[in-house]
């Protein structure tokens, strides 16, 4: 194609310059038509670098493409994921999340590369998010890498970046099938991860391990944030993880996630969210314990506090 255009320019050149009079010199030929070998050349270089300029801007809006679901749900990657990955729903809100090419997405201590299914809220609100996984596929002997099987997922993530390039900059909560070494068995694990730190923190394992080629297993996970307290559960076993500085910016993303060569079904998935905020809190009754010595710990045994919300409704703190 490039030869093509360049030998239409020379044509254009040289029946631009048959047409005219032989009593004219060269000098005096002036014609817009007429363009040299180099111009075509710089003119043909310039095309192609517009041509490949589109095809990145394309092939970025394609990566970044968001499809919202039910309730108010989109897919998407982070990190080194592509278009890797499939994310479908059924009639009855049952989700299908499966990373498609083989190990592609790499969740480690270090890297976070994995599609998503999540939804937006606000870091002002409390909600709940509740779900069913069933396993499909986790690192069969037909997906498996052998020097890093340990590299799939799946799980229950909340992120606040919508989409990182490299899977690394954001500020993340997990519960996840997790193991630092391919010689260990996985398990449902809770973790964190501050933007900036090179490396994760786990907080608590919450199940037993199970095989790594597994390709069935079913997981009841829970997720519900107060405040900025977290409470997350799996198969009736829970933690709460309490940090003022995970989620700072004015919204959070709270889902589900693969990575690697994890396929997972999400089904039963319940979702609520409360909008109000507090404006007031009462003390309707004083703790039993009111006398303390310097550097003991404040018991609140005994104590009702009372919450006044936004919307004019009140109800004890927990």
């Amino acid at each position: 194609m490039k030869k093509q255009r360049i030998a239409a320019a020379l044509m254009a050149s040289v029946m631009a310059f048959s047409t005219i009079s032989s009593n004219v010199f060269a000098d005096d030929i002036v014609s817009p038509e007429a363009v040299s070998l180099e111009e075509a050349v710089l003119s043909e270089s310039a095309l192609a670098a517009e041509e490949a300029d589109t095809a990145e801007d394309k092939t970025a809006e394609e990566e970044n493409e968001v499809r919202v679901f039910a309730d108010g749900f989109s897919d998407g990657v982070n990190g080194n994921v592509g278009k890797n990955y499939s994310c479908t729903a059924d009639a009855d809100g049952n989700v299908n999340l499966k990373i498609t090419t083989a190990n592609k997405g790499k969740f480690t201590n270090g890297a976070d590369n994995y599609a998503y299914y999540a939804k937006e809220v606000s870091t002002q609100s409390d909600f709940s998010l509740s779900a069913t996984i069933n396993i499909n596929e986790y690192n069969s002997s037909a997906y498996s890498n052998p020097t890093s099987p340990h590299q799939s997922s799946f799980g229950v993530v909340g992120f606040d970046e919508k989409y990182s390039s490299d899977g690394n900059t954001g500020n993340q909560l997990w519960l996840a099938s997790y193991t630092e070494k391919s010689s260990v068995p996985p398990a449902m694990t809770v973790l964190t991860r501050h933007k900036g730190d090179s490396t994760k923190t786990v907080q608590k394992v919450l199940s037993d391990s199970f095989d790594i080629a597994t390709t069935s297993g079913t997981f009841d996970v829970l997720v519900k944030k107060s405040g900025s307290t977290y409470y997350l559960e799996c198969n009736g076993v829970g933690t709460t993880v309490t940090d003022a500085e995970l989620f700072t910016g004015s919204t959070e993303y709270i889902g589900f996630f693969v990575a690697r060569n994890a396929d997972i079904t999400i089904s039963d998935i319940e979702f609520s969210e409360d909008t109000r905020t507090v404006t007031a809190l009462t003390l309707k009754q004083a703790p039993e314990k009111s006398v303390y010595s310097i550097g003991e710990d404040i018991d609140l045994t005994g104590a009702v506090i009372e919450a006044s919300y936004s919307d004019g409704t009140t109800e004890e703190v927990d």
